[in-house]
């Protein structure tokens, strides 16, 4: 659909193939990264997205025993500053357009949107065969279930999982094992903002010592509503003996130990949602006249927040593919692959050692916070149709070596993340969710941040000179003694 408003926007005509309207059911991708904000609040506004979005202003995590959190934004900050932030472009750390969004109201009105406009042709169906030719590289003809056949289509964006990867023969990477998800919607009688977490997206990782299964949840606030989910190894955690009910009450359990109780003040649970699923990447994303849009061409860990974004990239895109498809998707598939190294990052939380020591989520709060301008610097050029100037190539290079460096000072100081940082040990588990000081006082918050993180470094940088000092007396007494 996003591919659909970009080519009317371009008073391009063009055949979108849908099976209706969306439903009520709960979805997937309801927090937003910095390329999805910066649209929902400038590109996607004319069609009324904004009554569906809520301010996001931390990404926190829990993690063994300690609770952490990015604080990227003001948490009483006014819906006029982010509209006009959005017009912005030269902000590399300013996020306050980042947002959650509630995909239900979200996508039925995008639906109606592009359906109605006189530059799109739609038809309520499904694609049941594609004919590629192999010599040009080129779809030659798509057949639907309702008879109808588009024969020599000028160009097709496909969405779907499989359909034109199988007819094109594109080799599928698998980055992981099948894992199950299940999530809901929680409707609450209020939304109470004294809570620090409803103010943005949290992440909790389960596990064994602490919860009985391991596993990685989310819980995002959307209003009175809170959607909740959790991904676990479906080879580890069969339905056989995990049904979905069952995961999704440990998964409430589990938040309940550490002091978030989502029961309290809850008015009804709407139906589970499962899905079985692998992240992937394909072996490339585009032909003479076809893209992989989005999901289609690569699915990663969704705590990146990046599932509307590829395909907004995919969208942004669409009307130069049609002159340009070599060009271009060369470009959508290089940034799209630079996701990566971020599953990557996701995925050793995942499926790593859960982290128990501060150092270890000073190291993964930074590297993440060190991916944000590249992906902030691509998505203007998208928007201005222009490629990366060399001086944001080499800004980008440059926070791709901060990210991978194992000198923490520098990935603090260079990525704001001496402000930004909160890393906390309470005396028990119950505690996790405990107030966090001066949450919405954003100055003061990150004063205290600064403070609380230099004292950190100091302490740190004197216990590894200790232990430098003390592995060089070693080092001189055993010499002495030979």
């Amino acid at each position: 659909m996003l591919i659909s408003k970009s080519l009317s926007h371009q008073k391009i005509d063009h055949v979108l193939v849908g099976q209706g309207p969306p439903d009520d059911r709960p979805r997937l991708g309801e927090s937003c990264n910095e390329g999805t904000s910066f649209d929902m609040w400038g590109w996607l506004a004319d069609i009324g997205t904004e009554k569906y979005l809520y301010t996001k202003s931390h990404i926190s995590l829990f993690s063994g025993r300690l609770a952490s959190m990015i604080y990227i934004s003001d948490p009483a900050r006014s819906l006029e500053s982010i509209r006009d932030y959005s017009m912005k472009q030269n902000l590399l750390f300013n996020l306050s357009c980042l947002s959650h969004v509630n995909r239900i109201g979200f996508d039925k009105t995008l639906y109606h949107s592009v359906v109605k406009s006189p530059y799109c042709r739609y038809e309520m169906a499904r694609a049941t065969d594609l004919i590629h030719n192999p010599d040009s590289d080129r779809i030659e003809l798509i057949a639907l279930d309702n008879d109808l056949v588009i024969r020599q289509p000028r160009f097709v964006f496909d969405t779907t999982h499989n359909l034109l990867s199988q007819a094109a023969k594109v080799q599928t990477d698998w980055l992981s094992d099948f894992n199950r998800v299940v999530w809901t919607h929680l409707n609450m009688d209020e939304a109470d903002v004294s809570q620090w977490w409803r103010g943005g997206t949290n992440l909790m990782r389960t596990d064994l010592e602490h919860d009985n299964f391991d596993g990685i949840s989310w819980l995002i606030p959307l209003g009175k509503i809170l959607s909740v989910g959790i991904s676990v190894d479906a080879e580890r955690y069969p339905r056989e003996r995990f049904s979905t009910d069952r995961l999704m009450d440990l998964t409430l359990a589990a938040y309940r130990h550490r002091g978030v109780d989502l029961d309290t003040g809850r008015v009804e649970l709407k139906p589970l949602q499962e899905l079985k699923q692998r992240y992937f990447v394909r072996s490339r994303a585009y032909g003479t006249n076809w893209l992989l849009a989005g999901r289609a061409f690569i699915q990663v860990w969704f705590a990146s927040s990046a599932g509307i974004w590829t395909s907004l990239v995919a969208a942004h895109l669409a009307p130069e593919m049609l002159k340009h498809p070599q060009c271009y998707g060369k470009l959508y598939e290089s940034e799209l692959r630079g996701l990566l190294d971020f599953h990557n990052q996701l995925d050793s939380l995942v499926s790593g050692p859960v982290m128990n020591q501060p150092i270890e989520l000073y190291h993964f709060w930074s590297r993440w916070l060190a991916g944000v301008p590249r992906r902030r610097m691509f998505h203007i050029n998208l928007l201005h149709r222009q490629p990366l100037a060399k001086f944001n190539l080499r800004l980008v290079d440059l926070y791709k070596i901060i990210a991978n460096s194992s000198t923490l000072p520098l990935k603090l100081l260079l990525t704001l993340g001496i402000f930004s940082i909160r890393v906390r040990q309470p005396h028990s588990m119950n505690n996790l969710g405990s107030p966090m000081g001066n949450y919405r006082q954003y100055i003061k918050f990150g004063l205290n941040n600064a403070a609380n993180n230099l004292l950190f470094l100091m302490v740190s940088l004197w216990q590894h000179c200790k232990k430098k000092l003390s592995s060089t007396k070693q080092y001189f007494s055993f010499k002495q003694k030979i």
